[in-house]
This record gives structure tokens, sequence and C-alpha cells, in this order.
């Protein structure tokens, strides 16, 4: 249910649900989900403009991944305290994305690492390494490719649209796009 919430944009009940949820996990034992949970919590305290509730989430469920060596929640830890330092610290948010793109490889989750790969390679973008940012997005199209993702095509498309834009191969970003726009709408 909190995921719908989320989906929709309603955080005020995401964050409703979420609680209900971490606070079943805890009364189970379930740590895996309460991390998941965690989470959770923390991206949509983030929408809501919490910042310091929503990084103490991400911490909490970090210092539990590492607790019980798991590395999806490890991942999506690391992953939301890359959105959390966001714009305003490029250089943490691309250091936390590069420990997110370790944990899924540990675990060998191709689709989240070509999903990390993406993020990498805009955060690359804004930094204006234009050359990790290629290394990167050709990464996670070669992921897409084997995963045979459309989901992930496109978003590797929106990104090579960023890249061809801000190094002015303007035409190659028109194409980037268009091929986007067909993955994404079909």
């Amino acid at each position: 249910v909190a995921e719908n919430y989320l989906l929709l944009g309603n955080n005020d009940e995401a964050l409703r649900y979420f609680e209900r949820s971490y606070a079943t996990y805890v009364r189970y034992g379930d740590r895996i989900n309460q991390g998941y949970a965690l989470c959770q919590l923390g991206k949509v305290t983030l929408n809501l403009n919490r910042k310091e509730e929503s990084l103490s989430y991400y911490q909490r469920a970090l210092q539990l991944a590492n607790d019980i060596s798991d590395f999806v929640v490890m991942g999506t830890a690391y992953e939301g305290l890359a959105r959390w330092h966001g714009q305003s610290d490029l250089a943490q948010a691309l250091r936390y994305l590069l420990l997110a793109a370790e944990a899924f490889k540990k675990i060998s989750n191709q689709n989240e690492l070509a999903r990390i790969y993406i993020s990498i390679g805009e955060k690359y973008v804004q930094a204006k390494d234009f050359g990790l940012a290629n290394r990167y997005y050709q990464e996670a199209y070669g992921m897409a490719r084997r995963l045979d993702s459309r989901a992930l095509l496109a978003e590797y498309y929106l990104g090579q649209t960023h890249l061809d834009s801000a190094t002015g191969n303007w035409q190659n970003a028109f194409r980037s796009y268009q091929r986007h726009v067909q993955l994404r709408d079909s």
C-alpha cells in the first residue's frame, strides 16, 4: 500500500504506511525488511523536505545492512544517501553511488547495477567529466541490452541525451531523445 501511495505522490500517506510496515518488521524481527522500510522512510521524508530525518533513516538502514551483511539494503541505502546529497554535494553523491555500485556488484544484481551506472553517468555529466560519464553510460547500455530491459534502455537513452547535449552533439542528442521516448512509451 505504501509503495502505491509513493508512486501516486502522496508522501504523507506513504510515510504513514511505511512507518506501520517498519513497526511490524521490528515486532517480528525481520531485519531485512526493516532495512528496506528504513530506506523507503528516508526516501519519503526527503520528498517531504525533512532532510535531517531522512538522513537518519538512511544511516540507520546502512548500519543495519552492515550488521546483517545485506547488500541489497546496503546498495539501496547508499543510493538514498547519494540522493540526499543531490546537487548540494556532487562529490559525496558520486561517492555514495560508487559504493552502491560495489554493493550491487557483490550480489551480481545487474538490473540495479545498470540503474546505478546511469545515475553515476548523470553525476559525471553534472561534474563535466564527460569521459567518465560516457564510460558508465556504455556499461549501463551493455547491461540493459543483455537484460533486454526496455525500461533501462529508456533511462540510458535519456542519460545519453544529456551527455550529448552537454558536449554539443545536438544531432546525437536528438536521436537519443527520440529513442528514449520510443522506448518509454512502448
